[in-house]
């Protein structure tokens, strides 16, 4: 290449600006930049007819356009230098560092730049839900992402921890909107914003449809049967109280009824893992003076022990309408007696599982079953055919998420007892009879008290299972047991409480109990 022939400056062929913007989806490709390539003409004179688009970035040569600027040509040839290939999209600031001779980026650098905003632009194309999140929160933590990926070809591991923090983050944002809409009034004069309208609405279940005015991405979503008519609610309480009832009229039932719960992200409305409890449910149909004929269904509560949830459900129907109440309150601490009910246990976690989704801003649903206890008799149906309702019934959680984190703290320590348990061969009682016919309210069990109470420790309660077990197998005690040594010490009321660990044959127990005073002499 003579002289003349390396200072003549290449400049990209025909259309290639426009390639490279379009691959790194109109946004500057500079890492942390991210500005738009494209905008209106600023003009807000509305009698000027229609805004025109104008380009406010550029495409910028990696390999320069001269050979003697910032890094050269690199050797390669004409062709490659004015190719889409060799471009990397810029915002106009951006472009003006790149192509600066003492420009600190080296072609290295800008390729990896153009392979990463390029890789984050096909993950969004690919996948609807990152596509979504990317138009909410924008593209920043994606491409942060692709950066940080061991393997840059695995998009679908890329796209779901994108969409796992993009879950969290919508869910802080709510918070934080939450909030502010508690503190602040709405300005008079002024009517919600459609998208904020769309939450609320979410999260009020009865009034569950959303509004037919487009709302931008959200309209493209599937949110499964949240759209759920008036008529569709009706035709529902019919079939079940049909059913129910096994087609009687003036008839009041109370029964056991398969339910499954589960939950829904709260903007795509993706559905979570279904977990299948019993709840007692009731049916009442007859003719009633006032009201004339009417169908109301009820639910009372789960029929597990182990299951916090009270279900509180009531659809009636009848010539004044349909009305629809479901509430989800958390009445107690629930968990098994001891670690060796594997049934309880295994009950236990699908209901913790469902808090702990509750707990992360998803929103959780029920369906029932069109059978009870009664219809399975008159069909002679097997016991492990649940023919659910294929309509589901929101959930409107009334707790507050002081209580949530409560309980799920409460249902964690439960599930490290178990998973002790069985790692150690040890079974854990978490609660024990008093040796009276009195029931025992939890707050009073020393047991639940001494398992449950915060400072005993994972590391604790291990040490305390290998001391006491060590120190019955060397038969040291006149019973069959052993006691540990105090695990944790604190006062409370101005008196000092200790908890240990006490060991039979088969079972370790933690107990809280107060320190006797100390025997005055005469």
């Amino acid at each position: 290449m003579g002289k003349a022939e390396a200072s003549e400056r290449i400049d990209f062929l025909p259309g290639v600006s426009t390639t490279v913007w379009k691959r790194a989806g109109g946004l500057c490709s500079i890492r942390d930049c991210l500005r738009s390539v494209f905008a209106s003409d600023g003009n807000l004179d509305p009698d000027c007819g229609p805004h025109k688009a104008t380009m406010i970035g550029e495409a910028a040569h990696i390999y320069s356009a001269r050979e003697k600027w910032s890094r050269g040509r690199g050797g390669k040839p004409p062709e490659f230098i004015a190719s889409a290939e060799n471009g990397i999209s810029t915002c106009r600031n951006c472009h003006r560092n790149v192509d600066i001779v003492e420009s600190r980026y080296s072609a290295e650098s800008l390729f990896e730049m153009k392979r990463v905003r390029e890789k984050s632009q096909d993950i969004t194309r690919h996948n609807p839900v990152v596509s979504f999140y990317v138009s909410e929160i924008g593209p920043r933590r994606l491409d942060e992402l692709v950066w940080e990926a061991s393997d840059r070809e695995d998009e679908k591991g890329i796209a779901e921890a994108f969409i796992i923090f993009a879950e969290a983050a919508v869910l802080a944002l709510r918070r934080i909107k939450d909030s502010l809409c508690r503190q602040m009034p709405i300005p008079v004069g002024m009517d919600p914003l459609p998208i904020v309208n769309a939450i609320n609405r979410v999260h009020q279940p009865e009034e569950f449809v959303f509004d037919p005015d487009p709302l931008g991405p959200i309209q493209h979503l599937q949110f499964g049967d949240l759209k759920q008519a008036e008529g569709d609610q009706i035709a529902r309480t019919l079939e079940l109280a049909e059913s129910w009832s096994c087609g009687l009229d003036n008839i009041l039932v109370h029964d056991t009824v398969r339910c499954e719960v589960f939950t829904r992200d709260l903007i795509t409305g993706t559905p979570g893992e279904v977990f299948k409890f019993n709840v007692l449910a009731g049916v009442l149909k007859n003719t009633d003076p006032e009201f004339g004929e009417q169908a109301v269904l009820k639910v009372t509560q789960f029929e597990h022990h182990s299951v916090g949830f009270s279900w509180e459900l009531e659809a009636v129907l009848n010539q004044n309408g349909h009305t629809l109440q479901s509430s989800l309150k958390l009445d107690r601490l629930a968990c098994p007696d001891n670690t060796r009910d594997f049934q309880e246990f295994k009950v236990f976690a699908g209901y913790a599982r469902v808090l702990k989704e509750i707990e992360s801003g998803r929103l959780p649903y029920a369906r029932l079953s069109t059978l009870n206890s009664m219809a399975r008799y008159e069909e002679s149906t097997p016991w492990d055919e649940d023919r659910m309702h294929p309509l589901e019934f929101p959930l409107n959680v009334v707790e507050s998420s002081e209580r949530i984190r409560e309980v799920v703290a409460f249902n964690d320590k439960a599930l490290l007892g178990y998973r002790i348990s069985h790692e150690l061969d040890a079974p854990i009682v978490y609660r024990r009879d008093t040796g009276t016919r009195m029931y025992v309210i939890d707050a009073d069990n020393g047991y639940l008290q001494g398992f449950f109470d915060h400072r005993l420790t994972e590391q604790l309660i291990r040490e305390a299972i290998h001391e006491v077990r060590a120190t019955a197998s060397l038969g040291l005690t006149k019973t069959y047991g052993a006691v540990s040594g105090p695990l944790v010490e604190f006062q409370r009321f101005e008196r000092p409480y200790v908890i240990r660990a006490y060991h039979d044959i088969f079972n370790t127990a933690f107990k809280l109990e107060a320190v006797p005073e100390p025997r005055r002499a005469n």
